[in-house]
């Protein structure tokens, strides 16, 4: 048998994503029920399509364009719910027979006594908060779902470092996981990022292939270029270069790696040089042979006029203005000098 109505644990607090503002009479709701709370085609038949009004799933809905999230929230009262069943079509899948066959299917289980369905179990959101986010419900019955009113929301994150409050674009997610997120500001990220190119950061900071790492002590996830610069936007990365220092960090881990085996690919060609030249007996053609190497190794290729340096770098483009990325000097890639 159902529950009474006045059994409250039989109600979700549901909402509803909404595109852009919606003004309503709170007196007339039944503009809402059928607007906003109507049934519609789902994966698991016509139903209702709703969300537990928890701060993970509004943390998953895009803002509006003007950066606000609105949304419609209600109540819904269910008794039975089916779980862990596959949907009754396929994503992407329609047609008449398609959506006959899954309205068939949900009217089986609505037989059975069943009468919304949970499409993924609860997952923690916190392990040590015993926080819970679930996912879309979908609501068979007709006027189980009723809607209460339509909020204007500004969601703000903290940011882990700093502990100041921002906007949802105002920082980076460590990870697209709603329950391991973990929320950094753009500057404090930066700074990181900076912070890891030092000589004495630690293995911590940065992963082995130049990686940085989230800064929460519990986490493992890195922040991948293609995440940030996806979250950032071009404005923001004007602002706060993040994806150039990140860069530079799998740019240092790279080199560590590659530099010793070119180093020593190096001085076996030198060495493979030096016994070619001395080889050669007559001494006029080992003259020659050495202002060859000279020419080819100091004058056709272009290296940094530091003499305690030396970098080989092979070209640039727009300004003559060059700095050394190994000594950091800077110089006129016309005249060389100073």
């Amino acid at each position: 048998n159902p529950p009474p109505l006045t059994d409250l644990s039989h109600y979700d607090v549901v909402f509803k994503a909404l595109e852009s503002r919606v003004v309503h009479d709170p007196a007339n709701n039944s503009a809402l029920q059928g607007s906003v709370f109507s049934s519609t085609p789902t994966m698991y038949g016509e139903g209702v399509e709703l969300k537990l009004l928890t701060l993970a799933n509004l943390a998953e809905c895009p803002a509006a364009a003007d950066g606000l999230l609105y949304i419609c929230i209600g109540v819904a009262f269910r008794h039975r719910a089916l779980e862990n069943v596959p949907p009754f079509k396929q994503a992407g899948s329609d047609g008449k027979t398609v959506r006959r066959d899954a309205n068939n299917a949900a009217a089986r289980y609505r037989t059975a006594g069943l009468d919304y369905v949970v499409t993924s179990s609860l997952t923690p959101m916190n392990e040590s908060r015993g926080v819970q986010v679930n996912s879309t419900r979908i609501y068979w019955i007709n006027g189980a779902a009723l809607p209460l009113s339509i909020l204007t929301l500004e969601l703000h994150r903290q940011c882990m470092i700093c502990m100041d409050h921002f906007g949802t674009d105002g920082g980076c997610n460590c990870c697209t996981n709603m329950s391991h997120q973990h929320f950094t500001c753009w500057g404090c990220l930066l700074d990181l990022a900076r912070c890891a190119q030092a000589p004495d950061a630690t293995r911590r900071t940065v992963d082995a292939e130049g990686n940085l790492l989230c800064p929460h002590p519990c986490c493992s996830m890195v922040y991948r270029l293609h995440h940030v610069a996806m979250q950032a936007g071009e404005e923001v990365l004007r602002a706060f270069p993040i994806t150039d220092e990140l860069v530079k960090l799998q740019t240092a881990a790279k080199l560590s790696k590659e530099l010793p085996q070119a180093l020593m690919m190096e001085r076996k060609r030198l060495t493979a040089q030096f016994d070619r030249i001395q080889s050669i007996e007559d001494q006029d053609e080992r003259t020659a042979e050495n202002v060859r190497l000279e020419i080819v190794e100091n004058i056709l290729t272009l290296r940094c006029p530091n003499t305690a340096c030396r970098a080989v770098f092979y070209d640039f483009d727009g300004c003559f203005a060059i700095l050394c990325s190994n000594c950091h000097r800077q110089f006129c890639g016309w005249c060389m000098q100073g």
